[in-house]
């Protein structure tokens, strides 16, 4: 399940995410394993101590499930950003395009880079959801990253 996914902390970074949802750690869910494509960036803010992460959703690759999702959420540092819906179904089966509006988090620099961000793909039923996992000290500061993370 693929799903792209831009980053950035006062510097940038990008990551995508995809049936192994994009740039977060690889996994599965009852035995099946998805990812996305997450682009991820880091930003310095004007002072040493702000810092800003700003993550971009792309798409959501090979779901275990047929219904669209409702959305994709980040959660770092008891900060949690949300995307809107799908804007459309992938030619491929199961598979979802988002707009591609950054999801921010604001905090010091030094803590965002300790921080784990959790990306969760988002369903009615919430036994559905799948979530992926990146720890932020893996990103380097000032550069866009893309990746490719594993949906559980």
């Amino acid at each position: 399940v693929p799903v792209p996914v831009p980053m950035s902390i006062p510097m940038p970074m990008a990551i995508p995410m995809s049936n192994e949802m994009a740039v977060m750690e690889s996994g599965s869910n009852k035995g099946r394993s998805e990812s996305s494509p997450v682009v991820a960036s880091t930003m310095k803010n004007g002072n040493n101590s702000d810092g800003r992460l700003s993550v971009s959703v792309l798409s959501i690759y090979d779901l275990p499930e047929s219904q669209q999702p409702l959305s994709v959420s980040m959660s770092i540092l008891d900060q949690i950003s949300n995307t809107d819906a799908p804007l459309a179904r992938h030619k491929d089966r199961n598979s979802f395009k988002f707009k591609s509006s950054p999801l921010f988090v604001t905090d010091s620099l030094a803590n965002l880079y300790k921080a784990k961000a959790t990306l969760t793909v988002q369903y009615r039923a919430e036994s559905n959801n799948m979530v992926a996992s990146l720890q932020l000290d893996t990103l380097k500061i000032h550069e866009t990253a893309w990746l490719i993370l594993n949906l559980q």
